[in-house]
């Protein structure tokens, strides 16, 4: 049994013969990996809010799978992938959670793989999908056969996919086969970020304020041991909120003082604190007033949508479209494409709507049906809620009354030209009057 019960090819860690590979891909992220693991990155408030921002605004997006045809697009309703991707990716999650983990490992790894589960036959089609995790896996090329080959290992065992069985999608790529996060090639925000958040909880902890200087008296033998030994006294019966205000007790004749070195560490400690924020925020292009550091500069919510939608989603929102299509079958790909539904964040309030919908009603560009499907009510009948009207006493915008006015229209032409028509104006003739 393969990992998923779907691996094809499985090989002990012992035994695999790892072909090369790019080795540029690795030097990158040696380079600038922070050496922090994703717990200990989501443990700053910043980078946890940056990172759940924006994988919880897209993966609440609805996701739908469209068919191009000569007369327009529509859901593709009746392929498999339709409801594997917009309901249930796998038994174990649903849309939204698959969606947000692969964005979590996009925003903290630069990497999402996806293993697709397909049906056996000449045009396998995907019947589930699951994400894997971007640490367990390493990417080699067979040069060879110039094709890549994804070793995944779980619990010492290392599973051996194809393209076919992993779809990779990577974040930012500069010249090897992984993709970067945004805190991989700014790797010093994050380290910087998490030191500053452990330095002012172990400031409040109850951390001495300040360095102690311990006299030890003339001709008292002293020894590493006993300088071993005392600081772990300190650190047990003088550190720690349970020890806050508790009175220090010498002996042997030893006397502490506080090292009042001058610093202003702690003076700026705030500014410091601010600047990490901002960092962090510009590595992911979230706007600061998304993160309740600063005053929004628009004057509606709608505008501050757009402009989150605008600056920071619609990379991201791109990249899942473009890599999710090689889930559709390339003799399909003409014709199907996934594409998320981003008009629910455009939405203004129900008066500005309201005068939108009106406008678009009368002048034939919407029927009543796609405003309730806007707005998710329920549909009228399609005799009713299907059909356009033109402003012409509010016609229904049907062949036969389009054919009737052109005819009345033509029928006019014709009479003017025979002189049966006169054309009168309330122009009043300047020399007559003269």
């Amino acid at each position: 049994m393969g990992l998923f019960s779907f691996a094809k090819r499985k090989t002990d860690d012992a035994t695999v013969t790892h072909p090369p590979t790019d080795d540029g891909a690795f030097q990158i992220r040696s380079t600038l990996n922070p050496a922090l693991s994703i717990p200990e990155l989501m443990t700053n408030t910043t980078v946890s809010a940056c990172v759940s921002l924006i994988a919880d605004a897209i993966a609440q997006l609805p996701i739908n799978l469209f068919r191009r045809t000569s007369t327009g697009r529509y859901r593709a309703v009746d392929h498999p992938l339709y409801q594997i991707m917009k309901s249930e990716p796998n038994p174990e999650q649903v849309s939204f959670t698959f969606i947000q983990q692969l964005l979590s490992h996009l925003l903290l790894r630069g990497n999402a793989y996806i293993y697709t589960a397909r049906a056996s036959g000449m045009n396998p089609l995907v019947q589930a999908m699951y994400a894997l995790d971007p640490d367990k896996m390493k990417i080699k090329r067979d040069w060879s056969t110039m094709e890549l080959l994804y070793y995944y290992t779980v619990n010492g065992t290392t599973y051996t996919y194809t393209r076919d069985q992993v779809l990779h999608i990577p974040a930012f790529v500069l010249n090897g086969l992984y993709g970067l996060s945004p805190l991989e090639y700014s790797a010093h925000i994050a380290k910087t970020g998490v030191e500053l958040d452990e330095y002012v909880s172990n400031y409040f902890n109850g951390e001495f304020r300040s360095k102690l200087l311990i006299d030890v008296p003339e001709g008292k033998k002293w020894t590493k041991d006993n300088t071993k030994e005392w600081t772990e006294y300190l650190r047990a019966v003088h550190m720690g909120k349970e020890n806050q205000g508790k009175p220090l007790f010498m002996y042997d004749g030893l006397k502490a003082s506080a090292l009042n070195v001058p610093s202003n560490i702690d003076s700026q400690l705030d500014t410091t604190l601010s600047r990490a924020e901002k960092e962090v925020a510009k590595a992911y292009r979230v706007p600061l007033f998304m993160l309740g550091k600063d005053d929004a500069k628009f004057t509606n919510n709608e505008q501050a949508n757009a402009f989150f939608l605008q600056m920071t989603l619609q990379p991201w929102i791109t990249r899942l479209e473009k890599y999710f299509a090689r889930l559709i079958p390339a003799y399909e790909r003409d014709y199907l494409y996934f594409e998320f539904e981003t008009n629910a964040m455009l939405r203004g309030d129900q008066k500005a709507r309201t005068e939108v919908y009106v406008k678009e009603i009368t002048t034939g560009m919407s029927t009543l049906n796609d405003i309730n499907r806007r707005e998710n009510r329920p549909l009228l009948p399609p005799e009713i809620g299907d059909i356009r009207f033109i402003p012409v006493n509010m016609m229904p915008l049907t062949p036969e009354n389009v054919a009737a006015y052109m005819a009345a229209q033509k029928a006019k032409m014709e009479e003017l030209a025979a002189g049966k028509v006169t054309i009168t104006s309330d122009k009043k003739d300047d020399k007559a009057e003269e």
